[in-house]
């Protein structure tokens, strides 16, 4: 049996594993609104030096991923904080979170 080519690798099976993780993390906003949910940041520096900040959102359903960034320009930038936290307040909806950790 053949290898599967890099174009099947790189973009048609990535692309179905993109469409399962959002069918995945969106299987959780119902318990938004029954539970509400706390947003969640990481903040890690990789093996080539870029500072990245990943935003969780956690509910009783489980723990979704949902956008990573490379705030390596922007590690000491307060109003970058402050965009990224009022972006997801308004996705998840103000009155459907508990806290922001």
């Amino acid at each position: 049996m053949p290898a599967p080519s890099y174009h099947n690798v790189q973009v048609t099976l990535l692309n179905k594993v993109l469409q399962d993780t959002n069918k995945f993390v969106d299987s959780f906003q119902p318990q938004w609104q029954k539970y509400e949910c706390s947003i969640m940041y990481d903040f890690w520096i990789d093996g080539k030096g870029r500072a990245l900040i990943k935003k969780l959102l956690n509910c009783p359903t489980g723990t979704g991923f949902l956008k990573s960034i490379d705030a390596s320009e922007h590690v000491k930038d307060a109003q970058l904080i402050v965009k990224m936290i009022n972006q997801v307040i308004e996705d998840v909806g103000e009155e459907n979170i508990v806290q922001v950790t």
